[in-house]
């Protein structure tokens, strides 16, 4: 099925790709991994934007919630496209989750501009 892709990155020369799909360019961080550090990918397929989000390194993947929405996307949600492990741009093993790009500019952002630090999560839920 499309859309369903995970596996180990390689680097190919132009670098690291993950199944041959999915470019990460670690020279083009991204504000859009909601405090996760997040790197501008492209799809070379498709030739689509996406984002390539780096989860902490010290918390397990939850690998059935990733397959889960893969395979059931939700509306509006930054549902992955692929996952699988990689070296960062250190060159320390790291595991990326790939998401369509967000739809606009981050709100951790906005908010710490406006109030000088992010919304509480419980902000964001009722608001």
């Amino acid at each position: 099925m499309a859309g369903k892709t995970e596996g180990a990155f390689q680097d190919d020369g132009a670098g690291p790709t993950l199944a041959g799909r999915f470019a990460i360019d670690f020279n083009r961080p991204s504000d859009g991994g909601g405090g996760l550090p997040a790197y501008r990918t492209e799809e070379r397929t498709k030739r689509q934007a996406c984002l390539a989000i780096r989860t902490q390194p010290a918390l397990p993947v939850r690998a059935r919630a990733i397959l889960t929405l893969m395979s059931n996307p939700v509306e509006r949600v930054l549902c992955p496209l692929a996952h699988g492990p990689a070296s960062g741009p250190d060159g320390q093993g790291a595991y990326f989750v790939i998401t369509p790009p967000p739809p606009g500019p981050s709100l951790a952002t906005q908010a710490l501009a406006t109030q000088g630090r992010a919304w509480p999560e419980a902000d964001l839920l009722e608001k």
